[in-house]
């Protein structure tokens, strides 16, 4: 084997490969003889860059979650906020009297306002545990654990 570099086809669409028995030579070498400073401050960057790529991925996955429960809760207060105006409006078609409507009129407004009141403070609260996960820092373990 020559010192020289060698071409030798690689596949049929003619690629090339180059052997350098020199590089063979560096393998030997202990890293940090290989390795430069600038080798060091990128491979320090790219560790930091994945961390930052993870936490934005944690985040987006949290976002994404919580969202979804955000609208199921939304959507089983409003299926049952429904449920209950058809049932006032059966209740209203069976009045037989002013006084009933009025009776049956101001419940059913009472009760709604409890029950949006009470949803609003419900779906506060699961917003802001759906920010508090999406903004939460990631737990990595420790390099080279």
């Amino acid at each position: 084997m020559s010192d020289t570099t060698t071409t030798e086809p690689a596949d049929d669409a003619g690629a090339t490969t180059a052997t350098v028995p020199e590089a063979a030579a560096d393998a030997d070498l202990p890293r940090e003889a290989i390795e430069s400073p600038e080798d060091r401050l990128i491979d320090s960057v790219t560790a930091s860059q994945q961390e930052a790529l993870d936490t934005v991925e944690q985040a987006g996955n949290a976002a994404v979650a919580g969202v979804g429960l955000l609208q199921r809760a939304m959507a089983d207060f409003v299926g049952e906020r429904l449920r209950q105006d058809l049932e006032t409006q059966r209740a209203l078609l069976a009045c037989r009297s002013l006084a009933e409507v009025r009776t049956v009129g101001f419940a059913h407004w009472r009760t709604a306002a409890d029950q949006y009141g009470r949803e609003l403070s419900h779906m506060a609260g699961l917003g802001a545990e759906v920010a508090r996960q999406s903004l939460a820092r990631p737990r990595f373990p420790a390099r080279g654990a």
